[in-house]
């Protein structure tokens, strides 16, 4: 360049503008998709947060701790069905019929 003393000249080309163009866009939207699921992440977590806290916040100001436990436990249990019926067995009656079988159970 020093023996052409173009070292000031700007490289002028449509076809370079237009790809560095079409480049800077894509590294953006790149980034901005990015940006975007990291704040849908973010507000799923302070969701899951929020919920947490109340929840302990209230088991610390509850007087009475079995029945919120019981009340807990029969909302896992319940998801738990939930999940299993409808992925795993089709009916309450398969579901049933397995756990009296892992259990070496026997219905009266």
């Amino acid at each position: 360049m020093k023996a052409f003393r173009v070292e000031d000249l700007p490289i002028e080309s449509q076809m370079l503008t237009k790809a560095l163009d079409e480049a800077q866009k894509k590294v953006e939207n790149y980034f901005f998709d990015i940006r975007k699921q990291l704040f849908e992440y973010d507000e799923v977590l302070n969701s899951q947060r929020d919920r947490v806290y109340t929840e302990r916040r209230r088991a610390l100001q509850s007087d009475n701790l079995q029945s919120l436990l019981i009340e807990y436990a029969e909302l896992t249990i319940d998801d738990i069905l939930e999940v299993s019926l409808c992925y795993n067995y089709g009916s309450l009656y398969t579901l049933l019929h397995h756990v009296m079988q892992k259990y070496n159970l026997v219905m009266n």
